[in-house]
This record gives C-alpha cells, sequence and structure tokens, in this order.
C-alpha cells in the first residue's frame, strides 16, 4: 500500500481533523523527502577537501574531480568492520589518505592514531604503492594500503 493510498484511508475512516492534517503533512513531508535532491555524503566531503567538484566515471565506489586534484573514495572489509577512506591527489601525488569509517585494532583506533595515514603523503600517485602496515591492524592497515593502489590505478586509467 503506498504512502499515499494510506493517507487516503485514513482521511476517509473518518479521523478527526487534527489527524487529517497531520496525515496530510505527513505525506507532503514523505513526498518533498523523495523528490528533493540531496548532496550525498562523499560529493560534500570531496568538496569540503578540494572545492567545487564534479563527478569521474570510475569503477567502484565515487570519485570527484576539481582541476588538477581529486578525491577517489575505496570501501573495504577490514578485520572488525567497513573501512571507508579517501585518496586526495592532486598534481600526480598524493596530497593526503583519510579514513571516514574504521574501528580497527585492539582499540578500535590503531589506523587513526599512528603514523599511517601520514606515510601516503608526498608520494606519486603511482601505483603500486608500498607502505609499512600498522602493528595490531595488519590485515586491515594492508588493505587500506590495497585500497589505495586500486584507486590509483583506477584514476590513472580514466587521466591523461
Amino acid at each position: 500500500m503506498t504512502v499515499a493510498s494510506r493517507v487516503r484511508t485514513a482521511v476517509m475512516a473518518g479521523v478527526g481533523r487534527a489527524d487529517r492534517l497531520g496525515a496530510v503533512l505527513l505525506a507532503c513531508a514523505l513526498g518533498l523527502n523523495v523528490a528533493l535532491p540531496r548532496p550525498d555524503a562523499a560529493r560534500r566531503l570531496a568538496e569540503s577537501l578540494i572545492g567545487p567538484v564534479e563527478p569521474v566515471a570510475v569503477s567502484g565506489p565515487p570519485a570527484f574531480r576539481a582541476g588538477s586534484a581529486a578525491v577517489l573514495f575505496f570501501d573495504v572489509v577490514g578485520v572488525q568492520g567497513p573501512v571507508r577512506g579517501a585518496v586526495v591527489v592532486d598534481e600526480g601525488g598524493i596530497e593526503q589518505v583519510l579514513l571516514v569509517r574504521g574501528h580497527e585494532g585492539v582499540d578500535r583506533t590503531a589506523l587513526l592514531r599512528s603514523d599511517f595515514l601520514e606515510r601516503f603523503r608526498g608520494r606519486a600517485a603511482t601505483p603500486p604503492l608500498v607502505v609499512h602496515t600498522v602493528t595490531g591492524a595488519t590485515v586491515s592497515s594492508q588493505r587500506v594500503v590495497d585500497a589505495v593502489n586500486e584507486r590509483l590505478q583506477a584514476w590513472k586509467a580514466v587521466t591523461p
């Protein structure tokens, strides 16, 4: 049963005037929620990092470009759950690798508290990168390195 038919049924069932008004307002709110475009979180994050962006058609998670800069998102499965991050590249180099989500290691912060993400900064955006992993999150940090290499390879395939 659709929302519109539920609203109609509620109105026809003889509910009170306030209830009918509430049902109509709820239907309007649901309609607007579906109809209005919302920028997705990946795009908003990319824009906060490199300015106004345009999507780039690459395989896998989203990627966005602004001039020579790009934000390439990645998703991997860590030992303790999903890890989501992004590689920020500009003029052939890695500006930053950041994690949006990930709770790895005994204290669930192993990938964040170490200098692991800093090990990517300033490196050429040319795969394969070899980056030392984090003790306490060895498997998950290697998966992040692999994901960064995969995203750089996909980026290389679509850029001149």
